[in-house]
């Protein structure tokens, strides 16, 4: 492997570190909001676990999109 080559699968690593750090703090985010509404009484806690199972499903999906997704490079 020269050094383009490696250059090239650094910045593709990189970017999908950067691409889960997002994913994971849009998730935290989510979450934050959505015990500040049980919190308020805007929302039953049976919606709430709904909710959750729902992101919970998107993260699962989302990630593996990430992983088998082509990163872009350029």
């Amino acid at each position: 492997m020269d050094l383009v080559e490696e250059g090239i699968l650094k910045r593709a690593v990189a970017t999908k570190d950067n691409e889960i750090s997002l994913l994971q703090r849009r998730i935290i985010s989510l979450e934050n909001s959505l015990t500040r509404q049980r919190r308020l009484g805007n929302i039953s806690a049976t919606r709430l676990r709904d909710l959750r199972d729902q992101v919970l499903e998107k993260i699962k999906e989302s990630k593996i999109k990430l992983y088998t997704q082509p990163t872009r490079l350029f």
